[in-house]
């Protein structure tokens, strides 16, 4: 040869810088030491060659390879980041959903605090004593009613102000104890009080004993002393359609809460004595019966109610757990979608397995051979489609277009 091999390869490169200047540095940026010795000792051993040779093998050769092994790289890399965005992607979503269901839950459990709040404040309107001493009106009915309330012997007694309808008296008292109602007629007069007055009241009571059987009534005067034709105290009986009532009248000019609730309780001592009385009356007792079973009875309507909203929390609750259910399930489904869809080897939860071999083994499927377990299963079920819908099927066994061949060695592989 003419030239040494140094002055051949720079022939060749020369050359090639000639024809593709715009390349040339992409060539230098792929040759290496080891790449240029290589090249050297093959040079060496070529006979005859001239630049274009030289030129063709190199693009030919060297630059193809090097192109190949660069657009290998390149889309490897691009598999491996695009997995890797996928795999965050879907990481982000799980977060998000996570903290999605996380926010519910506390709003759920949010608005139950609340309701729960809300429904005891209403029971506790609705079944207290204690209303609002303003809700009384006069200063006398609140007096009588406050003192009421702070009665020891009865503290079930229930009080309703009704001075605010026509004819109904001040106050209205009911002792479930003794299942009897009180009419409470209050006057604050520093005068005594009138027989207009008192015949107002006994219009009063006598309607009020002819709506209730079980009734009484009384007359408290808190800020004067006597009653027309009565004087400071007296207790009488009255007869309304065949049943006996009392009535009592009582006044103090400086009436205290101890004197409201002494005379309040001697009143219910002298009626629970009037019943005893006529205890040996035949009507009296079946009216007794009937009184104690309608006492059963309201109870056993309370009761109804507490189960039945005891209940509904109960399928509340059940159909809260179902959607959560589904959920997860729909989740697990997601992800083994994903993991399958790149071939990944996934744990199967053995219990949904266990679940379904119980299924089969409940329903008498042979597993004993394939031919067998197909024709018990083909019998029992129809078809696979059906087994999965009818069962809640997630996982490997609700992947569509699945065999009986893969159904039984997949069952046969936890067996």
């Amino acid at each position: 040869m003419q030239n040494t091999i140094v002055e051949m390869i720079r022939d060749v490169f020369n050359e090639y810088r000639f024809k593709n200047p715009d390349k040339i540095d992409k060539v230098y940026s792929y040759c290496s030491r080891e790449t240029i010795l290589n090249l050297v000792t093959w040079v060496g051993e070529l006979k005859d060659f001239n630049s274009k040779d030289y030129e063709e093998f190199f693009k030919q050769k060297y630059m193809r390879e090097v192109q190949e092994n660069s657009e290998r790289e390149i889309e490897m890399n691009k598999k491996t980041y695009e997995m890797e965005i996928e795999m965050n992607k879907k990481t982000y979503e799980m977060e998000i959903e996570m903290h999605k269901k996380y926010n519910d839950q506390l709003k759920e459990y949010y608005d139950q605090l609340k309701r729960v709040i809300e429904y005891t404040h209403d029971n506790n309107i609705k079944n207290s004593k204690n209303y609002s001493s303003t809700s009384i009106g006069n200063e006398g009915e609140n007096k009588v009613y406050q003192a009421l309330l702070e009665n020891q012997r009865y503290p079930s007694l229930k009080i309703e102000d009704v001075s605010h309808k026509q004819g109904c008296g001040d106050l209205n008292v009911y002792l479930p104890e003794h299942d009897l109602s009180l009419l409470i007629e209050v006057k604050n007069w520093k005068k005594s009080i009138s027989s207009v007055d008192i015949e107002r009241f006994t219009c009063n009571y006598n309607t009020y004993f002819a709506e209730n059987r079980r009734s009484h009534a009384m007359m408290l005067s808190v800020g004067s002393n006597g009653f027309a034709g009565i004087g400071d105290f007296d207790v009488k009986k009255v007869n309304i359609d065949n049943n006996k009532h009392l009535v009592m009248y009582y006044s103090n000019a400086n009436m205290s809460y101890c004197d409201i609730n002494h005379n309040f309780n001697y009143f219910i001592d002298r009626i629970i004595s009037l019943y005893k009385e006529n205890s040996d009356n035949s009507n009296n007792n079946e009216y007794l019966l009937c009184s104690s079973i309608n006492e059963t009875l309201q109870n056993l309507y309370i009761q109804r109610t507490e189960l039945q909203e005891n209940k509904n929390q109960c399928i509340k609750q059940i159909k809260y757990i179902d959607t959560q259910l589904k959920k997860v399930n729909d989740d697990i489904i997601n992800k083994q979608t994903i993991l399958t869809n790149y071939n990944y080897s996934y744990d199967v939860g053995l219990s949904d397995v266990s679940r379904i071999i119980n299924i089969l083994k409940k329903d008498n499927i042979c597993l004993d051979n394939f031919e067998e377990f197909k024709g018990t299963f083909k019998y029992e079920y129809n078809s696979i489609s059906n087994f999965i819908k009818n069962n809640n099927v997630i996982g490997y066994l609700s992947k569509k277009g699945i065999k009986y061949a893969d159904l039984y060695d997949y069952i046969m592989k936890y067996t």
